[in-house]
């Protein structure tokens, strides 16, 4: 039997927490065993989906419009909390609103919301907002090379706000000689 040589990378801190159980598992085998039953997983799931190709393609439409909904709610959720804000910010917080963006697009396709996090103005008012809600979590998909993620809710919802904040101020910038 002929063998393909593979590279694996894990984290410090899962190799760290293997070290101690190094002489009772080969790597290679773990590596094999765990990448059969992915293959085999998804070899199973092609199978049963073979005679009802169809139905796949329902479910993806019906996951799809769930998903763009909730997207939607989310996004309507930070439209309210930017325009409740707006309502009551000074001059200073709103010129620095409009001219930010919240999170920078990373090269692999995520959201990185540390210049929300970091920003003067108003880093207190969104920390503020994740410690008076513990549902806060699903805004942030984990952090990454040290950097805060967004989830896909959490996008929607701070383009919703930032959206309502700068709509409010095209609207009141005129009437106060701006």
């Amino acid at each position: 039997m002929s063998a393909m040589r593979v590279t694996v990378s894990i984290t410090d801190g899962l190799a760290k927490r293997a070290e101690k159980w190094k002489d009772r598992y080969s790597p290679s085998e773990l590596y094999q065993k765990a990448l059969e039953d992915f293959v085999s997983k998804k070899e199973r799931l092609v199978e049963r989906m073979k005679g009802e190709p169809e139905a796949l393609e329902r479910i993806v439409e019906r996951l799809k419009m769930q998903k763009e909904a909730t997207e939607l709610d989310y996004f309507r959720n930070g439209e309210s909390d930017g325009l409740a804000w707006a309502q009551k910010a000074d001059y200073p917080e709103f010129k620095h609103a409009i001219s930010i963006s919240p999170y920078e697009l990373e090269p692999h396709g995520e959201y990185n919301v540390e210049p929300l996090f970091s920003d003067r103005f108003l880093s207190s008012y969104f920390l503020d907002r994740i410690h008076e809600n513990d549902s806060w979590d699903v805004y942030v998909a984990g952090v990454k090379r040290g950097k805060t993620m967004l989830s896909i809710q959490g996008k929607a919802y701070l383009d919703g706000w930032f959206e309502a904040v700068r709509a409010f101020w095209e609207e009141v910038a005129p009437k106060i000689g701006n």
